[in-house]
């Protein structure tokens, strides 16, 4: 067990999880049959590597960003404050700042496609799906060719502003 616990510790300081947790999660895998040990392989190899696995599946998630991100303050993991889902009064300042341009931009070449406009208008809203559709007066495929047109107005600008 001496063994099986000092590995854990190894692992943990790279998945920055608690050394038991993972040495707990590794066994209780195993035990449930999540993980099967062939005959003949030592125990305590096996365990370790179903450590190492689970470390590995974690790194991955966290490399995709369906983890948050743990950062290490003296080799112990400090969680970051749950986010919030608005932006802080400083990044929406920056953004007013940086992306009004673009934005009128958009709004200047959908003059004239009121159903754009409207879709526009819901997006600035945080609206989706039912929502838009009621905004806009369609059913999903209406709002399917609406968000179609707004995407062949964004993908002409992008082109403009490219050459």
């Amino acid at each position: 067990m001496a063994r099986l616990e000092k590995a854990a510790q190894g692992f943990s300081r790279i998945r920055g999880v608690e050394a038991d947790d993972l040495l707990q999660e590794a066994i209780t895998r195993t035990l449930e049959g999540e993980r099967t040990c062939k005959r003949g392989v030592p125990l305590v190899s096996f365990i370790c590597g179903v450590m190492k696995s689970l470390v590995s599946e974690e790194i991955e998630a966290r490399k995709k960003g369906l983890r948050p991100t743990t950062v290490l303050r003296n080799g112990e993991p400090i969680l970051p404050d749950a986010p919030t889902g608005n932006p802080s009064p400083e990044r929406a300042a920056i953004s007013a700042i940086d992306h009004r341009a673009t934005l009128t931009t958009i709004e200047t070449a959908a003059v004239g496609d009121e159903k754009v406009q409207l879709l526009i208008e819901g997006i600035y809203d945080k609206m989706r799906g039912a929502e838009l559709q009621q905004l806009l007066d369609v059913d999903e495929k209406g709002l399917a060719a609406v968000r179609k047109r707004f995407s062949r107005l964004l993908l002409g600008l992008k082109t403009r502003i490219a050459s």
